[in-house]
């Protein structure tokens, strides 16, 4: 299985007041942090979606004794949501 991969944005254009050197550091820093989170949230739904993918190959349909159990999937998906919540 292969995860890597690569990703560019270009974040929009914004134009804000300047009055000093300080306001300017923070329009920018604020400019950053939309951007990582927006990144973020994009990443996570890759991730999300090559768990997903991963699952679904390892399980074998042609035979119900090989199904995952619910309770297994119950608990994937328990671990999955604790994940993106951050626990």
């Amino acid at each position: 299985v292969n995860l890597s991969g690569n990703l560019t944005r270009q974040g929009k254009d914004k134009t804000a007041s300047v009055k000093s050197e300080n306001d300017h550091v923070i329009n920018i820093g604020q400019m950053i942090e939309e951007m990582e989170i927006d990144l973020r949230n994009q990443l996570d739904t890759l991730y999300i979606q090559k768990t997903r993918e991963v699952i679904n190959s390892i399980r074998r349909p042609s035979s119900s004794n090989n199904m995952p159990s619910q309770a297994f999937v119950a608990d994937l998906s328990g671990h999955i949501q604790n994940f993106k919540r951050g626990d």
